[in-house]
C-alpha cells in the first residue's frame, strides 16, 4: 500500500500501471517458486508404499505348511553354562555340584546362600567338571550334552538327571528398530522374529526386504540377507539365531533421502534464495527493456 500511495503521488498514470503490473508478476513468480519448493519437499519425504511395510505378503490365509527349519544351536567356546546333577534318590550327587558363596567380599553375614558354580567353555572346547575331569562339549547341542553327561555319570549315580541352562545366549539388533541394543536369552530357541520383537519391531523407516545378519562360525564371519516380506524366511538357515548373531536393519529410501535433505537444508535454502533473486532480477530487467 505504501508503494501504491508513493506512486500515485509521484508517477504518471502509465508508469503507475506498469509498476503495478511488474509487482503483480513478481509476486506471482514468488508464489509459484514457493509452491515448487513445497512440492519438492513432499516428494522427497513421501511415505513408503504398503508393499515396503507389510510382512509375509505371499502368505495364503488358512493354508497349512510343514515346518522344515529346526533349530540346532550348538555350544561353542566362551559359552557360560549352569549344570545341575541330581538323581531319583539324590545319593552321590554332591561331589558333582560344587557351590560358591554368593556374598560380598569381607561380609560377615552368616546367612549367605551358596550358589552353584558356572562353567565357561574354554577355547579348546572343554570344561573342567568335578570327578569327570576335562570333558569336551563345544560343538554339541544342549540335548546332546545332557545325554553325554548321563552316560559319563552312570558309574557314579543311579539314574542320573542332568539339567543344563545356557546363561549367556546373546545377540545384537542394530539399525532401524525402536530399541536397538544387545540382548540376552536363557532359551536356546530364539528366532529372527523373536529378536526383532524384543527390539520393539522395525520402525516405519526400516527396510523389510533387506535385513543383514552377521554370523561367526569357526572363526569366520558370514553374511546373510533376510526378507521379511517373503514366507521363505521360515525355511532360511538363519530363521533361528545362534549366539553372538548381529542383526542390522537397513533404512529405506525415504529415510535416507530425508536424512540427506535435513543435513543439507541450509545449503538448499541458500541456493534457492540465490536462484529466486537471480530469476526475479533478470525478469524485471527484461520487462524494463
Amino acid at each position: 500500500m505504501e508503494v501504491l500511495k508513493y506512486c500515485m503521488n509521484t508517477c504518471q498514470p502509465i508508469e503507475l500501471i506498469s509498476l503495478m503490473k511488474q509487482t503483480m508478476i513478481k509476486n506471482y513468480y514468488l508464489k509459484k517458486t514457493n509452491f515448487l519448493y513445497l512440492l519438492l519437499i513432499i516428494l522427497i519425504t513421501s511415505c513408503a508404499s504398503p508393499k515396503e511395510i507389510l510382512y509375509f505378503q505371499d502368505f495364503e490365509a488358512g493354508k497349512e505348511r510343514d515346518i522344515s527349519q529346526k533349530y540346532t544351536t550348538k555350544l561353542q567356546p566362551d559359552d557360560v553354562l549352569n549344570i545341575i546333577i541330581s538323581s531319583k534318590d539324590n545319593l552321590g550327587t554332591a561331589p558333582f555340584n560344587i557351590t560358591s558363596m554368593a556374598g560380598n567380599v569381607g561380609s560377615t553375614n552368616m546367612g549367605t546362600q551358596p550358589k552353584l558354580m558356572n562353567y565357561i567353555i574354554r577355547q579348546d572346547s572343554t570344561i573342567e567338571f568335578p570327578v569327570l575331569g576335562k570333558i569336551e562339549i563345544a560343538g554339541k547341542t544342549i540335548l546332546e550334552t545332557i545325554e553325554y553327561f548321563k552316560e559319563q555319570l552312570k558309574p557314579y549315580i543311579n539314574e542320573p538327571v542332568v539339567v543344563i541352562e545356557w546363561l549367556n545366549f546373546k545377540y545384537t539388533v542394530l539399525g532401524e528398530v525402536r530399541v536397538p541394543g544387545l540382548y540376552r536369552s536363557t532359551s536356546e530357541r530364539v528366532s529372527i522374529l523373536d529378536a526383532l520383537g524384543t527390539a520393539g519391531d522395525l520402525t516405519i523407516y526400516g527396510r523389510r526386504d533387506n535385513i543383514m545378519l552377521v554370523r561367526e562360525t569357526n572363526g569366520k564371519q558370514k553374511y546373510y540377507k533376510i526378507d521379511l516380506t517373503s514366507k521363505n524366511l521360515f525355511e532360511s538357515e538363519v530363521f533361528y539365531l545362534k549366539q553372538n548373531d548381529v542383526i542390522i536393519v537397513s533404512p529405506n529410501k525415504a529415510q535416507i533421502q530425508s536424512s540427506a535433505f535435513n543435513r543439507n537444508t541450509p545449503i538448499f535454502v541458500s541456493i534457492a534464495s540465490l536462484l529466486v533473486s537471480t530469476i526475479t532480477g533478470v525478469f524485471l530487467l527484461v520487462r524494463k527493456k
